[in-house]
């Protein structure tokens, strides 16, 4: 019967958080093999009760947990989940918005035990031991005959893809065995390339890349860059060269938020200078920290850890702040939210900026002690720290915009009053609410620039973090010029990066976060070895592929989910294999540098 019980709850929850049951035999069969362990183990009716309890409790948290993040609560995450919630007041909401999901979860397991209680049912345990492993050799062969599934099963570690052909279950047995026995992904790429770079009008420098060392994960990294083909230089290299940059992480930043009469200095800010029409900002698991890590980096976040507290001690030679400080700037970084959050004081003071958040001094200047602190305060609270010098590089990471869409929320009810009678729904007004704060924040920046004559001299790079996942995908489209979906374009975001000088330049090229820093480096004439990025400069010939984190992608020929594949002329199942092949080992290769500190041992190179 626990059996029965396990298919109902795996088929319900796959259906309400991935959508599709990839193999639904596969499901059955592990699911009926997990309930013949449990009931050899467990005979008496008090155990079998407790049992039911427990498995709706572990369902219905996953279930919380993806509708909150879209992702899945594993061994490395479920430790630090709270982190990257630090409003109850989402947990509820989720709860609430999904109550009819939970309700379709706790009807079996009611069902289960109040059946139970009421029949008898003996379960021989030597008997079933024997069907527990025929079943189980019967399971291993058959997904030793799928090469498809014999890679996911034992290669590679894509929870996602796990879940929708095994079930939630056996993901969770998969990931702790794999935790415990430290699995490495599979994965292999031919990267055996030969480039004549020649010409010299390349982003590459002389790196000799036969590295001294018995490590070999060190070795395989190194032949993975040495093989990488760099960017072409273009006619925007060096067009911001010795120009002052702010840098603005914007909470939950969208193209919702943006208004002409609601929010005209972001709507400025887009329609003028850069922008770029096809570019996304996929969600991973830990939003704003792990945007901020491919942001900064130009690498992937690591799965099972918060990539940017790992990242505390190790030498990143491209980082803005690495960067702009050996080109002679001041550089600064604020975030109006406790200090120490993602230890982003250990983070940003390895990197060497002059740091200020909330509780190491920030609050000294503003209001720290809102339910959200405000973004306009925090810009002209810190705006004549660095303005004044000689060359600033600033960097904001903001707050105003953080879910929930409240009334509790500080910035709606500070900025209600302008939003209060337009025609969308309330958690649409309340984030429209939100974003006007931003939208002060940058006026107030913008005059300031003007008045001390630095506006023309000073380029501002705005993006998003992550689209507002406080909103239902119906609430987004309220606010959306077109209809999104649920996979890719919920996740089409502005990138914004404005100069006075520059007049409303448009650029349809696909790209992404992992994509910025190499465009930076390259509008500033920063000479820098482009192949030590996984991202593309923007406006080089190098196709740039965005990554989502299930490995689903979008490139010039098309969008490939993983989940549902559709193939056509342009996007054949042999590119999209290629590509997904490319996207595996980014995600090696992103690890391995994290976890080896890779950069430094090019750090005499490199300087």
């Amino acid at each position: 019967m626990i059996s029965l019980l396990i298919i109902i709850e795996e088929i319900i929850f796959i259906l309400a958080t991935i959508g599709k049951i990839s193999n639904l035999f596969f499901v059955l069969l592990f699911s009926i093999l997990i309930g013949v362990i449990l009931e050899t183990l467990f005979k008496k009716k008090i155990y079998k009760i407790i049992l039911a309890i427990l498995i709706g409790i572990l369902f219905i948290t996953h279930f919380i947990y993806y509708s909150i993040f879209e992702s899945f609560l594993l061994v490395d995450t479920m430790f630090t989940a709270g982190m990257a919630l630090p409003f109850a007041s989402i947990l509820f909401d989720k709860i609430l918005s999904n109550w009819y999901i939970i309700l379709f979860m706790i009807i079996p397991i009611a069902a289960y035990i109040f059946l139970i209680s009421k029949i008898k049912f003996d379960f021989n345990r030597k008997i079933g031991g024997i069907i527990a492993v025929i079943l189980y050799l019967f399971i291993i062969i058959l997904i030793n005959f799928n090469t498809s599934l014999k890679n996911i099963y034992y290669k590679i570690n894509l929870p996602l893809e796990n879940i929708s052909n095994f079930g939630l279950l056996t993901t969770i047995r998969l990931d702790i065995q794999r935790t415990i026995f430290n699995f490495e992904d599979d994965v292999s790429l031919n990267v055996d390339n030969d480039f004549d770079y020649s010409d010299n009008n390349y982003n590459i420098l002389d790196i000799n890349f036969d590295i001294d060392t018995d490590n070999e994960e060190i070795l395989e990294i190194s032949e993975y860059f040495k093989n990488q083909q760099a960017t072409l230089q273009n006619e925007y290299t060096g067009l911001f060269k010795d120009k002052n940059l702010i840098i603005i992480l914007a909470e939950s930043f969208s193209e919702l938020g943006i208004d002409e009469n609601i929010t005209p200095t972001l709507y400025h800010l887009y329609n003028t200078g850069f922008k770029f029409n096809n570019y996304y900002s996929p969600l991973y698991l830990r939003a704003t920290a792990d945007s901020e890590y491919i942001l900064d980096n130009s690498l992937l976040p690591v799965d099972g850890k918060i990539t940017l507290e790992e990242d505390v001690n190790n030498y990143m030679p491209y980082n803005y702040a690495t960067v702009f400080k050996k080109e002679g700037y001041n550089i600064r970084a604020y975030h109006n939210y406790d200090y120490t959050y993602y230890k982003r004081d250990e983070y940003f003071g390895n990197l060497g900026y002059d740091y200020l958040g909330c509780g190491n001094g920030l609050e000294n200047k503003m209001n720290c002690n809102q339910t959200i602190p405000s973004d306009l305060e925090m810009i002209e609270a810190t705006v004549d720290d660095y303005i004044n010098d000689e060359k600033f590089m600033t960097y904001y990471v903001t707050m105003s915009g953080h879910a929930n869409y409240e009334w509790s929320h500080s910035i709606v009810q500070k900025n209600y009053h302008y939003v209060e009678n337009l025609p969308y729904s309330e958690k649409a007004k309340y984030y429209l609410a939100t974003q006007i704060e931003l939208d002060k924040a940058l006026e107030l920046l913008l005059d300031k620039l003007e008045k001390n004559n630095r506006l023309d001299d000073t380029v501002i790079l705005l993006i998003g973090d992550h689209y507002p996942f406080g909103l239902t995908l119906d609430e987004m489209n309220e606010l959306s010029t077109y209809e999104r979906d649920n996979t890719f374009e919920k996740t089409k975001m502005p990138l914004i990066i404005y100069n006075s000088e520059i007049n409303n330049q448009s650029v349809d090229k696909y790209c992404s976060n992992l994509d910025i820093l190499p465009t930076i480096l390259n509008l500033y004439g920063i000479e820098y070895d482009s192949r030590l990025l996984l991202g593309k400069d923007i406006f080089s010939s190098s196709e740039s592929t965005i990554i989502f984190h299930n490995r689903s992608f979008i490139t010039n020929r098309g969008k490939y989910n993983s989940l549902m594949p559709i193939f056509g002329e342009s996007l054949t199942e042999e590119y999209a294999n290629q590509i997904k092949d490319e996207i595996y080992y980014k995600f090696k290769i992103s690890r391995l540098i994290l976890e080896n500190d890779y950069y430094k041992y090019l750090k005499d190179q490199l300087e």
